[in-house]
């Protein structure tokens, strides 16, 4: 989870530079996508448990984070390798294909992670019951205000080192057009193409560690139960 708030804390903070220069949009064509995306998020609350009910929890969520791998950069991919194939790979600028494309990657994305999120969530709540039968202690408030409080902390410094990225790369143009950005952005666009997947997969390798399964937890529960009585 801390690898991931690293992660949407870095490109989350370049959203703005893709719309503008990578996309080439006017905030009038992307006004609706807050709006538009909200409704996978929404979604993935409803669905994330019934989908993953019968399954172990942890096998799932590494399955969604692992679709999402590929989904989530696939427009920026696509559009970096346009260039070196015959044939056109991926819509225009200006164009509608483009923006029902974008919209389609972003609330598959959106589903994806939201879904994966519930789950990890969930996953916590396990470990304060295996931790309530280890101490007889139920800490859900302390295990989810730290891992939130360390979540900000990493996702903070991420904006951080988005400022130093963006002179990095050559972001530090006084009132740039985007005829003058297109060499950064793409620069940009090189480095998130890389990057983002690479602390995806250093993120789903962490949950590998977690030997919390569903029959261990059931056990749990019936424990707990067991002592209550």
């Amino acid at each position: 989870g801390t690898i991931l708030a690293l992660n949407i804390g870095i490109f989350s903070s370049l959203d703005n530079y893709f719309s503008i220069y990578f996309w080439q949009w006017t905030p009038e064509e992307i006004s609706l996508f807050p709006i538009i995306i909200a409704l996978p998020v929404v979604l993935a609350g409803f669905f994330a448990a019934p989908l993953a009910k019968g399954k172990s929890k942890k096998n799932f969520a590494i399955g969604l984070f692992l679709i999402n791998l590929i989904v989530e950069p696939m427009p920026i991919w696509l559009r970096l390798l346009d260039p070196y194939v015959p044939i056109q790979i991926f819509p225009e600028n200006g164009t509608d294909a483009l923006w029902w494309t974008i919209i389609t990657f972003l609330c598959i994305g959106y589903f994806l992670r939201t879904a994966g999120w519930i789950l990890v969530i969930s996953m916590v709540y396990d470990v304060v019951e295996d931790g309530q039968l280890a101490t007889g202690r139920r800490d859900e408030g302390l295990y989810l205000s730290a891992n939130g409080f360390i979540q900000k902390i990493i996702s903070g410094l991420g904006v951080v080192f988005v400022g130093f990225l963006l002179e990095f790369v050559g972001f530090d143009v006084k009132n740039p057009t985007v005829i003058e950005m297109q060499e950064p952005i793409y620069r940009l666009a090189y480095f998130q193409a890389i990057l983002g997947p690479i602390l995806t997969l250093a993120s789903i390798s962490c949950m590998f560690f977690y030997n919390i399964s569903k029959s261990s937890h059931e056990d749990a529960l019936k424990s707990l139960e067991i002592n209550k009585d």
